[in-house]
C-alpha cells in the first residue's frame, strides 16, 4: 500500500513538474507583439506610404531607429537594425501599434 502511494504521489510530483518547467517563457515569447507583424507595418509604410498607413512614420522618427528612405526597399542590414531595435525599444513599438489600431478605427471601420 505505502509502495502505491509513494509512487502515485512522485507520478504526480513530476507531473507537475513538468507542467511548470514546460510554462517556462524564453525571451521571444516574453514581447507583448510579434517582430515579424511588426516588421511588416513598418515595411509597408517604407515601400508603399499612403494615407493609411502614415501612422508609422512615428517610429521612423524615434530616437535610435534606423534611418530609412521613404519608396525604396529595405536592405537586408537594415532589417537586422530593425528587428533589434523592436526588441528593444517595446514602449516605442507599443506606441506604434496604439497608433495603428486608432488608425484602423479612423479609416476601416464603418461610420455610425
Amino acid at each position: 500500500m505505502k509502495t502505491k502511494q509513494l509512487l502515485l504521489s512522485l507520478f504526480f510530483s513530476f507531473g507537475a513538474f513538468v507542467a511548470v518547467f514546460a510554462q517556462q517563457a524564453d525571451s521571444k515569447s516574453a514581447l507583448p507583439y510579434s517582430i515579424d507583424d511588426v516588421y511588416s507595418i513598418i515595411t509597408d509604410y517604407v515601400e508603399h506610404p499612403s494615407d493609411t498607413t502614415n501612422y508609422a512614420e512615428y517610429i521612423l522618427n524615434q530616437p535610435g531607429f534606423p534611418s530609412l528612405e521613404i519608396n525604396a526597399v529595405i536592405a537586408k542590414p537594415q532589417e537586422e537594425e530593425i528587428k533589434k531595435y523592436l526588441t528593444t525599444h517595446v514602449e516605442e513599438v507599443t506606441q506604434l501599434l496604439i497608433r495603428r489600431k486608432k488608425n484602423y478605427d479612423l479609416y476601416f471601420l464603418p461610420k455610425k
